[in-house]
């Protein structure tokens, strides 16, 4: 398989996440990252290309790709925000963010799926728990490849990891999450950062029941 066929396979699943069929972007999100990979280890190793400088190009893609969400999948039941728009791959990215946005698509894939089970509690948290480890995976991968923690992805991440780990009960991990959220979040706000400014207080509305309302001062500081 080539890396357009890849790319193919990741597009395709994205519109499946689009339309509420998180399944089927499992399959072919784990199908694209089997086959990434055997690509990879039949290649001789060769220095990896810095991320850094397609950072805007991801954000924008994100950003674009979570206009068209459906705004009721935005805010779960309990009020908190949860990140589910996966990422399409344009023609103009450059190879190496190939595998961070696969990964954190198949991440969402999984976060997505787990979310829409309310009774299984075992189900729930085996799924989210895949979910949590692939988040860790796609998040190395992009900052091991130049990406910035101040990245729309990154924050994504961070924000999604935080809630599950929440959920299962893991507070200090999940403060530790939440505190490099705001952080990330109140530097980007201060400094005009324009890529985030449509989403910041989205993710800020989960630090509430944490810090109370004062984390919307953020911004205004």
């Amino acid at each position: 398989m080539s890396l357009q066929q890849v790319i193919d396979l990741n597009n395709t699943a994205v519109c499946r996440m689009k339309n509420s069929h998180p399944e089927d972007a499992i399959e072919m999100l784990t199908h694209a990252v089997r086959c990434y990979k055997a690509m990879q280890s039949g290649q001789s190793s060769v220095p990896v290309p810095s991320i850094c400088d397609q950072e805007s190009v991801i954000n924008t893609c994100l950003i674009q790709e979570q206009e068209c969400w459906n705004d009721d999948m935005k805010i779960e039941s309990n009020n908190q925000f949860v990140y589910y728009s996966a990422c399409s791959i344009p023609d103009t990215l450059q190879l190496e963010c190939v595998a961070p946005i696969v990964v954190f698509n198949l991440a969402l894939a999984r976060h997505f799926q787990g979310s829409q089970i309310q009774t299984d509690h075992r189900a729930r948290r085996h799924i989210l728990s895949t979910a949590t480890r692939l988040y860790e995976i796609a998040f190395h991968t992009y900052l091991a490849a130049g990406g910035s923690r101040s990245g729309l992805m990154a924050i994504a991440i961070t924000n999604n990891i935080a809630l599950i780990y929440n959920e299962f009960g893991e507070s200090a991990l999940a403060n530790k999450c939440f505190e490099l959220l705001h952080s990330v979040l109140s530097q980007l706000l201060k400094s005009g950062d324009t890529a985030v400014m449509p989403y910041a207080y989205d993710f800020l509305r989960n630090l509430i029941p944490i810090q109370g309302p004062q984390v919307y001062a953020a911004g205004a500081a």
